[in-house]
């Protein structure tokens, strides 16, 4: 997918994004929280909830993805190329697994 960014939303810059891909050929997206960063100390990170994100995909994804380590499924939209959803809570970090259709 050429140009623009892969992954949108309303994160704040404290978090972190990361979009890989798996063997199987599901998207993950790993959110990282930074919020607890303060120079030389790491304090625990503030929560962050309902952080709408939107990623590029070639091809429509299944219509739910599964968030690793809140163990909860999440509903998947597609649209002009992007797969939306609705992280419900970033603690320290969290993994989306977005199948392929």
């Amino acid at each position: 997918m050429a140009g623009g960014r892969k992954v949108t939303g309303s994160a704040p810059p404290q978090v972190e994004l990361v979009l890989a891909r798996a063997a199987d050929g599901a998207h993950i997206v790993h959110l990282l929280n930074h919020s607890g960063a303060q120079d030389r100390s790491f304090h625990a990170p503030l929560p962050i909830v309902d952080i709408a994100l939107s990623v590029a995909l070639d091809a429509a994804p299944g219509t739910t993805a599964r968030c690793r380590v809140g163990n909860t499924t999440i509903p998947v939209t597609f649209t002009t190329g992007r797969a939306a959803f609705r992280v419900p809570r970033l603690d320290d970090f969290e993994v989306i697994v977005i199948p392929t259709a």
